[in-house]
């Protein structure tokens, strides 16, 4: 719901504040303050888990009584 209402007032204040809107203007204007923050967000959030994904598996490389276990962590790793 925050993101809708970000995204719609976002989108208002675009096209309310400016007298003469062009094409490239508005798609450059809905890039920078739409898109680009949700594409940040999304790799932030993407690496974040890739992180917790390696250190589970360093994790179970050093600590893992499987041997099975330890060898499929140490081939990811």
């Amino acid at each position: 719901m925050m993101s809708a209402k970000y995204i719609g007032s976002a989108i208002f204040t675009i096209i309310t504040n400016s007298t003469d809107i062009k094409g490239f203007q508005v798609a450059q204007s809905l890039y920078d303050k739409i898109f680009f923050p949700f594409i940040k967000i999304a790799v932030y959030v993407v690496l974040g888990a890739m992180f917790v994904i390696l250190v589970s598996r360093v994790i179970t490389l050093l600590f893992g009584t499987d041997a099975d276990a330890r060898k499929k962590a140490g081939t990811i790793i």
